[in-house]
């Protein structure tokens, strides 16, 4: 058992998931420590409750107590601290393994899928803990309620973003698991689509004997994950054919809403202060769980009416002299369209889109896919592409992205270093912009740049 050793260290701990695993830790009295490349908030709380946190990575930030050492997806085996760990014999673990030991012990509930488990997963957080059923958190975004990303509770639930980038997931063993959708991605790990199909049905399968499944039904690809699947199940969508579904739904900017039909019943309204279609869907599932683990309609609504989002969803970051500025992580066309679809909710608006291309494999496989989903975008930005740890591949650049972006109609495309970003855009802003900043790396410095030099105004 990893667990049964007391000083764990951690390589990356700087990320969202790592870093709410390493605080959980230190709040269950574990001696933890750990390194990444640079400091952030999340590192900074975790040094505030204990953790011994090092900056960059080398074999003197390997403690000489260290018995475990956990690393994140985004860490290759080059890595000095992994080396001496083997020199030294220190259990090397994937932090999917550590998750799975504290998880599997309780009910635990794993939301996984390509697209809306983070969202979906600090529903059901809130949820219960509204409910004041204490849980434990761990998600892959910062939640207000919780003040981070990770809360450590007493009670018998634990909620885990179950992350399927590197098939880890399948150390998971949930009484209750949510998939919310199922694409090609991460095709540095899955060489074809079968391959994720094979990997998510592995895991609807990895429930616990009395455990339920939560799918959306109207997805294709986890039609074909459920050929293989054993247990129960229940699904949400938006056809009546949903054991889940919304109807008479009302859009307006932040906030929507619907009615909740359950088992072709009209059930009552679901208010929410979080905006699109694509976050209705994520408050279905949550529901489901809801209903399953035993709350009222009642308690469930109230419940997620107050939720505002996680950071880097669809965040607010100013709104100053008719300017919007919004935060997103949106790394994936699927993912861009929905936020884009979303912002059809401010009507008259000027869209200016800037975009950080994440991973070189990404682009390689996809770059058709990108092309076409700025659909919307009345100005876009293309910076350079996010390694995310990988190495260049010749001929892959955001180039390949801003030519497909030509062909599918959209002329006012730039590309130019991130650097230059915010000044470029607080020459081009003009009342009634919103301005929306998408990327899962480091864009979001351009974003807090923007928010600072906007809300001075």
């Amino acid at each position: 058992m990893i667990l049964e050793k007391k000083n764990i260290h951690f390589v990356g701990v700087g990320g969202i998931g790592m870093s709410g695993l390493a605080f959980i830790l230190l709040k269950m009295g574990y001696n933890v420590s750990g390194s990444d490349l640079k400091s952030n908030n999340l590192t900074e709380k975790l040094e505030k409750i204990g953790g011994k946190i090092s900056v960059g990575h080398n074999t003197r930030h390997l403690p000489p107590e260290a018995e475990v050492l956990v690393y994140s997806s985004s860490i290759n085996n080059a890595n000095p601290e992994i080396i001496e760990a083997r020199k030294r014999n220190i259990t090397i673990v994937k932090r999917a393994q550590v998750l799975g030991e504290i998880l599997n012990k309780k009910k635990g509930i794993a939301v996984t899928g390509t697209h809306g488990k983070t969202t979906t997963t600090s529903l059901i957080s809130v949820m219960l803990e509204d409910c004041f059923l204490d849980p434990t958190v761990i998600i892959g975004g910062e939640v207000d309620l919780f003040g981070g990303n990770a809360k450590s509770g007493s009670g018998e639930y634990v909620v885990a973003e179950a992350d399927e980038s590197d098939g880890s997931f399948l150390y998971l063993k949930p009484l209750y698991s949510v998939i919310m959708n199922i694409e090609i991605e991460h095709v540095d790990y899955y060489k074809t689509l079968d391959d994720a199909i094979d990997s998510y049905s592995a895991f609807a399968n990895n429930l616990k004997k009395t455990g339920t499944l939560f799918y959306n039904c109207e997805d294709e690809n986890i039609k074909k994950t459920l050929i293989r699947f054993n247990g129960k199940g229940e699904s949400f969508g938006f056809s009546r054919q949903a054991d889940i579904c919304p109807y008479d739904i009302k859009l307006n900017g932040f906030r929507s809403s619907f009615q909740c039909v359950y088992k072709n019943e009209i059930i009552g309204r679901v208010f929410l202060k979080v905006p699109g279609r694509y976050n209705i869907l994520n408050s279905l599932a949550a529901i489901l769980v809801g209903f399953k683990i035993g709350l009222t309609f009642e308690n469930i609504t109230r419940s997620i009416a107050d939720f505002s989002g996680t950071k880097r969803r669809f965040h607010l970051m100013a709104d100053v002299d008719g300017v919007m500025l919004i935060d997103d992580y949106a790394h994936h066309p699927t993912e861009i369209r929905a936020v884009l679809d979303a912002c059809r909710n401010w009507k008259n608006r000027r869209l200016i889109v800037v975009f950080q291309p994440h991973r070189y494999t990404r682009m390689k496989f996809m770059a058709d896919e990108f092309g076409g989903c700025f659909k919307g975008a009345d100005k876009l930005i293309l910076t350079d592409i996010y390694a995310a740890g990988e190495d260049p591949i010749e001929g892959v650049s955001v180039k390949n992205i801003y030519d497909k972006v030509k062909k599918h109609g959209i002329n006012d495309v730039t590309m130019m270093n991130k650097e230059g970003v915010a000044e470029y855009v607080m020459a081009l802003k003009k009342r009634g912009d919103m301005i929306l900043v998408l990327g899962a790396g480091d864009i979001k410095e351009v974003t807090n740049e923007l928010s600072e030099r906007l809300n001075k105004r």
